[in-house]
Order: structure tokens, then sequence, then C-alpha cells
């Protein structure tokens, strides 16, 4: 699982947090990482994401981390790491944490805490560009080692997360 799990940290497109289970009411939404470099001890991404808006499912502030994923075996865990500094260089709460990496694919991976608590306690990474059939088991692995963790459920769609605003023209006609 490490290897596809770092696999995955180098590829081009964009990862995104598909699902996810959050604790604390102010999780993030639209979580979008995208590799910056390759280091000796690990990757780093460029990540994004928006608050929460006052309503449930809107998108508020649109937030930029530099961020650092590392992975690594302790004894026959698989650790993911992800450091997320703010632009004032603060670690974001948030996005950063030590996870459980519980399933690998070649499109997806399930982090999870070791425990069934905290923020962002478990959460479905996966390639954007993953086409609707290869999802599924992205899914059916989520909700395997995902469910009994406890908090709020996000699941990443284009309606919440299209970053493109429409493109007015001079001369259309409306």
């Amino acid at each position: 699982m490490g290897v596809v799990t770092q696999i995955l940290l180098i590829n081009p497109h964009p990862l995104i947090i598909s699902r996810g289970i959050y604790e604390r009411h102010d999780y993030p939404l639209c979580v979008q990482s995208r590799l910056k470099r390759i280091l000796e001890v690990g990757f780093n991404h460029n990540l994004s994401y928006y608050e929460r808006g006052y309503k449930k499912h809107t998108r508020g502030r649109r937030w930029f981390c530099n961020t650092y994923y590392h992975v690594h075996h302790v004894g026959t865990v698989l650790l993911f790491r992800a450091s997320a500094f703010t632009e004032s260089h603060q670690v974001d709460p948030r996005v950063s944490g030590t996870y459980i990496v519980r399933h690998a694919s070649e499109i997806c991976f399930v982090a999870a805490k070791h425990t069934p608590r905290g923020n962002a306690a478990c959460l479905l990474w996966r390639l954007s560009r993953a086409r609707r059939h290869e999802r599924i088991t992205c899914r059916e692995a989520f909700n395997i080692y995902c469910s009994n963790y406890v908090g709020h459920q996000v699941v990443y769609t284009r309606e919440t997360c299209a970053t493109r605003s429409p493109v007015r023209r001079p001369n259309a006609v409306e």
C-alpha cells in the first residue's frame, strides 16, 4: 500500500478529498492538492479548500496551504502525515494530521485517525480525474473503513466545488 499511496502523491493530476468525516464544525470543503515537488523525505503540494459557510454546504473563504506529505511504515502500520501551513506559516489543524492508511488503490486511498474521534477522522483521497465506475471501489472502501467514525460527513461535489465562474463576454446577448 505504501508504494501505491506514494504514486498517487506524485501524480500530476490533483488529488481531492472525495469523502470525509470531521468532528469539528469548521471542517473544510472542496479540498484539492497538487504536487509541487518531490523531496527526499516526502512530497510538497499546493493544497486549497473552502471554509464552510454559514449554511451547511456553502463555500466561505478559499484557503491555500503549502503542504508536506510523508508516507512511512511504523512496524506493519502505514502512516500518512499531512502538515499544511497557512500563508502566515501556521499549521492548519483543519487539514493536518497523522493517519493510518487503511486502503490504497491506483486511484484512491483511505486515511483514518487511530481512533474514531478527532477532526478529519476518516478521509477518502482520490484522483480528481477518476471515472465514475472507478470510484465505486473507493466509496466501498470508505464505507467499510470509516463506518465507525462519527461526525460531519462531507462529499466533494461539482455543484459545491466548481471553481470557475461564468465568463461574461462583452457582446453577449442576454
